[in-house]
């Protein structure tokens, strides 16, 4: 995981903010992710994982993350998407299959 991040950062070679920062790193040891995106804006930060499709809503895996980044303190009003990483690979485009808009304070 720690390579796939390491990889993203450089492909965006977008500042991220430290909110963000902070998610990443939150995320680290979580195994199932296997594509991970920061987007959007500092007021509207976004966070992409791709997962692989089991052919149920991943909704609930993403507010799980929401409660891994709250722990962490590191979420602060993002939106979560899970999209299906095989698809995204092979396509190039993004299904999502899961989403949560995270809040905290």
């Amino acid at each position: 995981m720690k390579n796939i991040i390491a990889i993203l950062i450089i492909m965006f070679n977008q500042p991220a903010s430290a909110n963000m920062n902070a998610a990443i790193d939150a995320l680290m040891d979580e195994d199932k992710i296997e594509y991970l995106s920061t987007r959007g804006t500092e007021n509207e930060p976004t966070l992409v994982i791709g997962l692989k499709d089991n052919g149920n809503s991943r909704d609930g895996y993403a507010e799980y993350i929401c409660i891994v980044l709250n722990e962490k303190n590191a979420a602060k009003n993002i939106l979560i998407k899970v999209i299906d990483v095989d698809i995204f690979n092979n396509q190039q485009r993004e299904k999502m299959i899961g989403s949560y808009i995270c809040n905290h304070d």
